[in-house]
């Protein structure tokens, strides 16, 4: 019965009968199918537009997939509902400070430490594979949450600044 329900709910796009497949599952304690079966409900769910319930099932496949050690099935499932703007992860708002190191994005801080190695612009796009217009953004992001006016102060906040993680260890 899980098997029937769980195809006649892919063929037919029929969430209903995905969430009777995913309860045999999870009654059965079959923890691999439920964790699939998961995945295609959540799939369903985005594509017919119910991204808070898609979410939900989302979630509860990469349970199942952690409890399993099943990484690869995870990183399939998170690609394969991308397309609808399901993620995986904390839906609260994200909160960075505003000034200092921690500041910084990854990309700001990749910038800044090749600001302080002495890189122009156009240097620093072609290494990091950016268009010269993103890198001047990045730079004017980074002078202002360091609070500092020039490149050359970036490469002593670099080497000196509260926060910075060492970058000669």
């Amino acid at each position: 019965l899980a098997a029937a329900d769980w195809c006649s709910g892919l063929l037919d796009q029929d969430p209903a009968r995905l969430l009777a497949a995913v309860g045999y599952h999870r009654v059965a304690d079959r923890q691999p199918d439920l964790g699939n079966a998961l995945e295609d409900l959540a799939l369903v769910q985005a594509a017919s537009g119910d991204l808070d319930a898609a979410r939900a099932s989302f979630g509860e496949a990469l349970a199942v997939c952690a409890e399993l050690g099943a990484d690869w099935d995870a990183r399939r499932a998170a690609a394969r509902l991308r397309p609808w703007g399901v993620r995986a992860g904390s839906r609260a708002p994200h909160v960075r400070p505003s000034f200092g190191w921690e500041a910084l994005t990854a990309t700001e801080r990749r910038v800044a430490d090749l600001v302080a190695e002495g890189l122009s612009n156009p240097d620093i796009a072609t290494r990091l594979l950016l268009s010269r217009r993103t890198v001047e953004t990045h730079v004017s992001h980074i002078l202002t949450k360091l609070q500092v006016r020039s490149r050359r102060e970036v490469a002593a906040a670099a080497d000196t600044g509260p926060g910075r993680p060492d970058r000669r260890g």
